[in-house]
Parts: C-alpha cells; sequence; structure tokens
C-alpha cells in the first residue's frame, strides 16, 4: 500500500440488474444516448467501473541517458584468436574450405558441441547483450556464459537458428541482464555451439550495453506484456529521468490502483527506488503519496492503491520514480494504473480451456466413457452443454488464437506452436478490458506465455509457469492470488488446465477405480505403440485410465479454483482447444488427425438467469465463444468476429458447415449435417495419407470414421469438396501469425509435448494448390 494514506470507505453503486435483464437495458441505454442531446447538457455516458489510464512523459529538462548501443568489446575471428583461452568439445581452425559460400573469415568449429571460452576483464555493467555472428549449413544451436574462475555467472538459453539449404551467415543477439546485479569482475565468456547438421563457422563475438530503457515498453508504444518471475502484466517503462503523467475524471468512492515490478533486465544491486505520486484537481488542491519498488532481489509485483475521496473534477496525476542514488538513473515497469470505481455485484466473466479433452471424455457427455466429472457435470446443470462441437484445430497455439481472436486458423494462418500471435491482432482480453473490466490469465504450459505464443495481448495479470507444463493444482492458488483485490470491480478471467495433455500422470486419487489388474505383467504381449513416457507398461487400457484419471483431477482442482463467491454468479464458458487419439486410426496419444476423437471438445455455459440443463444437439464450433461472452455479458456493441452461440438453443435451427485446419496445414475438413468431409492437403503421417486425398465418413453412425465412404457417395464428396475448397479460398489475406526465434530448449518443450517445429513461418500463401497429375485431383476435377 501507499505509505502517507488514510483508508476510506468506498461508496458502493447501485447492485447491477439481473443479467437477464441486459439485453434490454443495453437497448434503454443505446436509446439514451441517442436522446441524451434533447435532456441536461450534463448528462453522459455513466464512467466505466475500471478505467485504464493513458501514460505520456513530461519534459523535465533533465539530462535523459543514451538510447544507443554501446560497443564493450569485439573479438573478430580469426583474427583475435589469441584472446581463446580453451577449446573443448572439438577443435576451431581458421575456415579454409574450398566449398565456402560465405566469404567472411572466421574459425570451422569441427565438432558435436563445441565451446570457446575467450578470457579477459570483463567489467560488470558494462555490457549486457552478446552478439554471436556465425554462418551455418542447416540448424546449430548458439549459447552464451560468463564464468567468474570455475564459476557460471549466468548463461542464455540455446538458440537455434535454421539456415535452410544453403550456408548462412547470421548474427544473432543473447541476453545477459544477470550482468547489472553483478559487482566483481568476470574473467571469461563462453561461446557454446553445437551442430545440428554440419559444423557452424564463428566469425565475430560482440558485448553490447543496450539501454535499460529498451529493455521496457515506452509509453508512446502503450502498455505491453512485461514478465517479472512467473507473473506477466501489462506496463510501461518508469525511469527517474522521466516522470509519466495522466489525468482522469473524479468521481465518488473511486480508487487509484496501479503495480510497480523491476525485471530482472533493470533491477541493480541498489536501494529500491521510491514512487511519488502526485494528484491535482480541478480546484488545485495536491495530494502526494508514495510507494516503494521491490528491491533487486524480490522479484514480485508490489501493487498499490490511493483513495480519491474529495478530489474534484478533472485530476492530474504525475508518476515520478525517485533514485535512491545520485547521479543513477533507476528505471521500473509501472503496471496498469487505473481507476477502480467499485460495485457491488460487479460482473464476472470466466474462459475455461482444457488442454487435449475429448469430448466424449466427460461424466455428462454419455459417449461410452465412465469418467468422473462432478464439477463439470454441475456446471452443466445449471447451463447448456453442447453435445456436438468442434474446434478449429488440432494443435494448442492455433487453436487457443482462434478463440481469443474469433478468426479461424484460416485467417490468423496461425497453424504451428512455433510462432506468435502478431501484436495487431484484436483479442478477446483487450475488448473486455476496454469496456471496463479488469483482465487475468492463469495458463498452466510456458508455450502459452506472451514470449512464445502472442496471447497476453490485453491480459492486465497473467500467471506463466517457468516449468515447460504444470498440473490444476498449482493453477488454484494463482487464481485467487491474481484475482485478490479485484473483488468490486468486473473481472474477465482465462484459466487454462493442462492436465489432460500426455503424458497422462494424474494423481492416485483421481485414477482410483478406472483399471484393475497389472499393467506390467510379462505375459501381456508387448505394445506396438507404447506410451514414451511409460514403455514399460504393456496394457493400452492402463494408459487410458490414467487420461481418465487427468480429467477427473482437473474437473477437481478448477471446482477449487473458481470456489470464491463471486463465480457463484459468473458468466463461465468451459471448452477444450482439442482432444486426443488413443488409439483410432492406429495415433497413440497424439492429437493428430481431423476426426472426432482430436476436434470434437466438450462446451458447456452458464450464466445467471440461463437455461438450465438445457442440452444442444446442433452441430457447434469454440470459435463463437468470445462472441458468446460478450454478448452475455451485454457488450453486444463491442466488435469481434463470430456469432453467438446462443442460436442454437433454437431446436430448428438450419445446420451450419463447420471447418477446422490440421497443424501445419496437413489436412482441411468440413462437416455437415452429419457427413465429414476431409480434404489433405499434403502427404503427411498420422494417420498416413498423400496429398490430395479425400475422405468422407457419416459421424452418427460412424463416430470413429472407420468406413470411408468416399467412393460410395461421389456427388455427396464432390460437393462437399467444393465448398472446403471455397472456403479455403475465401481467406483473409493478411496474416496475423509471425515467425518467432525459438530456442533449443523452446524446442525440447515442444517435443516433450510430443510437438515437433515443423513450418516456423506460418502459412503465407494459398491453402490449397491443385496437382493436376494427382489421381484424386483428376477424379474430382
Amino acid at each position: 500500500m501507499l505509505s502517507g494514506m488514510e483508508g476510506s470507505d468506498a461508496t458502493p453503486t447501485e447492485p447491477r440488474p439481473s443479467p437477464g435483464a441486459w439485453r434490454d437495458l443495453g437497448l434503454g441505454l443505446a436509446l439514451a444516448l441517442l436522446t441524451s442531446g434533447c435532456g441536461s447538457e450534463d448528462a453522459g455516458p455513466e464512467p466505466l467501473a475500471v478505467e485504464h489510464l493513458t501514460l505520456s512523459p513530461i519534459a523535465t529538462g533533465a539530462q535523459a541517458s543514451g538510447d544507443e548501443v554501446e560497443s564493450y568489446v569485439r573479438f573478430d575471428l580469426p583474427a583475435d584468436r589469441d584472446a581463446i583461452d580453451r577449446v573443448r568439445g572439438g577443435t576451431a581452425r581458421p575456415d579454409e574450405r574450398a566449398d565456402r559460400n560465405i566469404d567472411v573469415p572466421g574459425l570451422f568449429l569441427a565438432g558435436k558441441g563445441v565451446d570457446l571460452q575467450f578470457k579477459g576483464d570483463f567489467k560488470p555493467a558494462s555490457f549486457n547483450q552478446a552478439i554471436v555472428t556465425f554462418s551455418v549449413f542447416g540448424k546449430a544451436d548458439v549459447a552464451v556464459s560468463l564464468m567468474r574462475g570455475r564459476s557460471v555467472v549466468a548463461k542464455t538459453h540455446d538458440l537455434r537458428y535454421d539456415g535452410g539449404r544453403g550456408e548462412s551467415l547470421v548474427m544473432v543477439t543473447l541476453d545477459l541482464p544477470e550482468t547489472l546485479r553483478e559487482v566483481k569482475p568476470l574473467d571469461r565468456v563462453v561461446v557454446h555451439s553445437t551442430r545440428v547438421l554440419k559444423p557452424p563457422t564463428l566469425h565475430s563475438l560482440e558485448l553490447v550495453l543496450r539501454p535499460l530503457s529498451r529493455w521496457l515498453p515506452s509509453s508512446a508504444d502503450g502498455p505491453q506484456p512485461v514478465l517479472v518471475a512467473e507473473e506477466q502484466r501489462l506496463a510501461v517503462g518508469l525511469s527517474s529521468d522521466s516522470p509519466l503523467e495522466t489525468s482522469f475524471e473524479a468521481s465518488p468512492g473511486a480508487r487509484l490502483a496501479f503495480g510497480l515490478g523491476r525485471p530482472i533486465s533493470v533491477a541493480r544491486r541498489t536501494q529500491p527506488p521510491k514512487l511519488r505520486v502526485t494528484l491535482r484537481d480541478a480546484r488545485g488542491e495536491q495530494r502526494e503519496f508514495q510507494a516503494e519498488a521491490p528491491g533487486a532481489g524480490l522479484r514480485v509485483w508490489a501493487d498499490s492503491s490511493a483513495p480519491l475521496e474529495g478530489l474534484v473534477g478533472r485530476v492530474q496525476a504525475t508518476f515520478a520514480l525517485e533514485a535512491a542514488r545520485p547521479g543513477v538513473t533507476e528505471y521500473c515497469a509501472l503496471s496498469s494504473p487505473r481507476i477502480e470505481r467499485p460495485q457491488v455485484a460487479p460482473r464476472t466473466v470466466v474462459f475455461v480451456t482444457s488442454d487435449t479433452h475429448r469430448a466424449d471424455y466427460t461424466g455428462l457427455a454419455d459417449l461410452g466413457v465412465s469418467v468422473r466429472t462432478p464439477f463439470l457435470d454441475a456446471l452443466a446443470a445449471r447451463g447448456v452443454y453442447f453435445e456436438d462441437c468442434f474446434a478449429t484445430t488440432n494443435i494448442t497455439i492455433p487453436s487457443h488464437s482462434a478463440m481469443l481472436t474469433g478468426l479461424p486458423p484460416r485467417d490468423t494462418r496461425l497453424i504451428d506452436n512455433t510462432s506468435t500471435l502478431a501484436d495487431r491482432a484484436e483479442t478477446l482480453a483487450e475488448r473486455f478490458r476496454s469496456a471496463g473490466y479488469v483482465t487475468v490469465a492463469v495458463v498452466s504450459t510456458r508455450s502459452l506465455g506472451h514470449e512464445r505464443s502472442g496471447l497476453g495481448q490485453g491480459f492486465d495479470r497473467a500467471s506463466v509457469p517457468d516449468d515447460n507444463y504444470v498440473d490444476s493444482i498449482t493453477r488454484v492458488s494463482e487464481v485467487q492470488r491474481l484475482s485478490a483485490g479485484l473483488e468490486d470491480v468486473p473481472l474477465f478471467l482465462w484459466l487454462h488446465v493442462f492436465d489432460a495433455h500426455a503424458p497422462y500422470e494424474p494423481e492416485p486419487e483421481f485414477s482410483a477405480g478406472y483399471y484393475e489388474g497389472d499393467p506390467y505383467d510379462p505375459s501381456l504381449p508387448e505394445p506396438e505403440n507404447p506410451a514414451p513416457w511409460d514403455t514399460k507398461a504393456r496394457d493400452p487400457q492402463f494408459i487410458e485410465s490414467l487420461y481418465r484419471g487427468e480429467i477427473t483431477q482437473l474437473d477437481s482442482h478448477i471446482a477449487r479454483a473458481l470456489s470464491a463467491p463471486r463465480f457463484d454468479s459468473a458468466i463461465v464458458a468451459l471448452t477444450a482447444d482439442h482432444g486426443e487419439s488413443l488409439g483410432n486410426h492406429d495415433i497413440w496419444y497424439k492429437h493428430k488427425g481431423l476426426y472426432p476423437d482430436t476436434i470434437s471438445v466438450p462446451l458447456i455455459l452458464s450464466w445467471p438467469d440461463g437455461p438450465r440443463g438445457k442440452r444442444v444437439a446442433h452441430g457447434a464450433t469454440n470459435l463463437d465463444v468470445g462472441r458468446t461472452l460478450l454478448d452475455l455479458a451485454s457488450l453486444e456493441h463491442v466488435p469481434f468476429p463470430g456469432t453467438t452461440l446462443l442460436r442454437h438453443l433454437d431446436d430448428d435451427a438450419p445446420a451450419e458447415p463447420r471447418f477446422v485446419i490440421a497443424s501445419h496445414g496437413a489436412a482441411a475438413s468440413v462437416e455437415l449435417e452429419g457427413w465429414h468431409l476431409v480434404l489433405n492437403l499434403a502427404q503427411h503421417r498420422y494417420p498416413d495419407r498423400e496429398g490430395h486425398q479425400v475422405e468422407l465418413y457419416h459421424l452418427p453412425s460412424d463416430r470413429e470414421c472407420a468406413r470411408d465412404l468416399v467412393d460410395a457417395e461421389p456427388q455427396r464428396a464432390t460437393r462437399l469438396r467444393s465448398m472446403l475448397l471455397e472456403w479455403l479460398g475465401s481467406a483473409s489475406p493478411e496474416a496475423l501469425s509471425s515467425a518467432t526465434a525459438m530456442s533449443a530448449e523452446d524446442l525440447a518443450d515442444l517435443a516433450a509435448l510430443g510437438y515437433s517445429a515443423g513450418d516456423s513461418d506460418g502459412h503465407a500463401g494459398v491453402w490449397y494448390t491443385p496437382d493436376p497429375e494427382s489421381p484424386w485431383v483428376q477424379r474430382f476435377e
């Protein structure tokens, strides 16, 4: 809390209307706004419950810190070979190969993994990045570490570079922010190089100092996700050289709230700076409050709030950071400064995504699977259960990107887990935030953090684990922690749980009763496709029972995460990004192929005054979840793609085609009136299919897609194939995906989860190019 501040009793607003009356209320407010010109000149729209403030810098006349990258030391090779103290793991010799096509001197690093130790007296805080220039044929991993004696002080991640089919020259920048907190000199810098195909050639190593101001978002660019420990927040950089200011309209009972953080990239080994907040209202009355930033060793966000009682009219607010030491410019991240106007019953919207969760693995699905999901069953009992819902793809980041933008992978062009959602995308979190909500995300895999996925856009607060993945039990406390202090303001929460994703390793209490016998009995035949994480288990039914245990486990922990009273009256949507194949089509423990195993997902909607226990048989898609949540929150006027899922509540609603695109663009499908057509866009495995091959299944009688009817139903197949090609050809020309540099650790994480890197550049061209020589093309065209 801010010091020098007295508590105040906030004046609550009147209770909000029941959710069933929100649509009528929205129309009434719209009419009132249209006719407001005929009434009082003072009439205006009601202020938002949460007003996010826009910050701008104040010109102070102080000397701003330099904004240019400064070189500290550079080693050009082989000219500076004498600086290399030791070579380990191979040899380093001048590259004089005759077949070189890179005419730049360098050291050829012969060996699977070569370490070059550069000796010197390296002054800490004089550099915070290393730039490595090398050439490589194919792929190579590069990292840099700093040493003092035999101790490793800091090490970067291994960054993988793919030079493609020819030898390429590349410059890689690796971050070393830890030097800012070091005092004693370092005596060695080590370049680690690991070849994947052919050995690379190292040309130079340069240590540079990147200005601290460039490690944080500027106020001109607006708030961007900033990570401190495992919590990411929308924030802007604040320096002791450049205060920030904003303004807002005073209102009774309101408070100013914000957070301060010191990311590792800007946290010096000094006393933490203090933040002075000055408020001046329309009468000239001035108040000052002070907050302290977390220390360099305390990697947390510190939250503060200040009551605004007694202030009148337009209020000017100034945020000034005060360094503990004269002449030193300090930096902090200022997160989400906002005006909160407390409400008695603020609206709560919850979006839960259960990763890798098949539609038939819920207690209420009634599709032949016995699994305990008491919370999901109860949620559906007080809401609407969609019996037949498809995801838009069979892979995590593209599917979540589709749900959080309302755009299918066809238009985002995000089809792999190594690309990110572009910053220019408009997300569901951004829409709720601009409508006066505090937005919170709690995800269970590092892959969904903003740096790897781009999905942090619009979230005021986000918890991202440092591990590859965590079970939902760890997310319960994070939901409670990040929503603490927000009980009286509108909240949009995205909760992502990862339990159902391989490896299936539930706590024994949740898998109890799902399997009897000894799965390791040597008399059982050895499985042809053992689970990668348990190759000794011989019975596939045992592995399947663990999947059921994971579903029961996540059900229990979601119930605990949403146990706070505010969630009893929340608008809740629960779905999955994709399903899982447990042996069908000979696909084991993966989400490959476009069959119901992998694209049919649970979907439950619950909201106050909504239907209770309603089951919808119409085919739906979770692409429309975002639009539906906005509509249920009386935000029909907020632009967002999609159509409300409530249209399916009408039993006579017409059937609509549902389109899906597989990971890496391997295949696409369309379903209409129970007929499911798959068009394989390229040759691929899982299952083995050739390019242009067409498959046709009748789902009501063949949910497992075991009987291909493409020969028996040629006219139907032709019609559905044409419909699918027309849809693919209508793709937006502007992609919303961007390639990202993946570290070797990132790629290893993906591999551990069963994902290959594939094409990391998204899908920039047309989705389908017919081959006139293909018999499948000749057959249909």
